[in-house]
């Protein structure tokens, strides 16, 4: 994983490690025929784990409460890779034949939430801190950027 040690992450902004800019570039090609190889889970924190996960649902290892990892992730606010993982969890809960839908849904809507320590309203459950309010995940990584990239992916996503 690479951080943001040498420098203000604003500097990243749309480059490589901006999760929102790497989200937006995974091709429809590579989130319809699930080709994992082609997003680059390795630059975020737990990269590999996520993968690894999506990996497991699509062939049908996953047992129930396999999604688990991805839903831990995001409660111990490392949102990162979980929302490159985003558009495929869309894919999986659409998909009739699927036996994780449900959970793939609850990931993808964990993902586009800013961390709420168990207590929120409705509307703090929605909101969104904006560029002068900055949150950091627990890796140092940019909340405000994952929470946006999920969110930014299933809207991209959902019709």
């Amino acid at each position: 994983m690479q951080a943001f040690v040498d420098g203000d992450p604003l500097d990243s902004v749309g480059g490589p490690l901006d999760v929102r800019a790497v989200a937006a570039d995974i091709s429809t090609q590579a989130k319809d025929g699930f080709l994992l190889e082609k997003v680059p889970w390795d630059r975020f924190p737990e990269g590999a784990s996520v993968r690894q996960e999506i990996e497991r649902l699509r062939s049908g290892d996953a047992v129930r409460g396999g999604l688990s990892v991805l839903m831990g992730l995001c409660a111990n606010d490392m949102r990162a890779a979980v929302a490159l993982a985003v558009p495929f969890l869309i894919r999986v809960g659409t998909d009739p034949e699927a036996s994780q839908r449900a959970q793939a849904l609850a990931v993808t809507a964990e993902a586009g939430r800013m961390q709420h320590q168990g207590v929120c309203t409705r509307a703090d459950m929605l909101r969104f801190r904006g560029e002068d309010e900055w949150f950091f995940e627990v890796t140092g990584y940019l909340q405000n950027w994952s929470v946006q990239a999920a969110r930014d992916a299933i809207a991209a996503d959902t019709d």
